[in-house]
């Protein structure tokens, strides 16, 4: 008889490990040939193409964030507002997952700033985890994140703000260091981490402007 509930095998992390890339690799093929029959579109469906074309791009972000996640180690230099666009798009679902929101802001120097958009996605990314798995259970409330330049560095902050009539409690921020720097070997990222009052705070070194056909 064939079972009629639903049955799910997950894969074990070392066999997603091996098989993610060649996915990636497939959506990006996808997305290039939605991209080259969007450009043959005619002249009356522009807005339409544009669309189309915009769709792409922000798919195409959002595999870079997951390439950048697996450790690619092709430097891919972007400004800092383009490098975390489609991370915070991602970080907002996840947060909300958890019953917490996002916040995020950027003076305009560091908004402008040029990194390595690899380093800078997965150094954030890891500290938004690491912030997240060490708040308490049943407590609720916002990551509330920043950048600015640092002189010739730029620092990014994550910091834990908890709702408003939360019983207050010591954010175990050593700990989110600890974590971060189990999850990111320290030749793998140029980010240096350390834990200030309610989160952790990354520094970055600035990379060289993007070349023309890189910006």
């Amino acid at each position: 008889m064939i079972p009629t509930e639903p049955r799910v095998h997950p894969l074990p992390a070392d066999a997603l490990a091996f098989l993610t890339p060649g996915l990636l690799h497939q959506l990006g093929n996808q997305l290039f040939a939605i991209q080259g029959q969007a450009q043959l579109l005619p002249p009356d469906q522009a807005a339409v193409r544009d669309r189309l074309l915009d769709t792409v791009a922000r798919g195409a972000d959002v595999l870079r964030v997951v390439r950048a996640m697996l450790g690619d180690a092709a430097p891919v230099r972007l400004r800092l507002a383009e490098a975390l666009a489609p991370l915070l798009d991602l970080l907002r679902i996840a947060a909300r997952e958890r019953g917490h929101r996002l916040a995020w802001s950027a003076d305009d120097t560091a908004a402008a700033a040029t990194v390595d958009a690899h380093d800078v996605v997965a150094a954030v990314a890891r500290a938004a985890l690491a912030l997240f798995d060490v708040v308490p259970p049943g407590v609720t409330g916002s990551l509330a994140g920043r950048a600015v330049r640092d002189g010739s560095a730029l620092a990014v902050e994550l910091r834990f703000v908890p709702a408003a009539g939360a019983l207050p409690f010591p954010l175990a921020t050593a700990e989110a260091r600890t974590r971060w720097l189990g999850s990111t070997p320290a030749p793998a990222l140029a980010a240096r981490c350390r834990a200030v009052e309610g989160g952790l705070s990354l520094l970055f070194p600035l990379a060289a402007r993007p070349a023309a056909a890189e910006a």
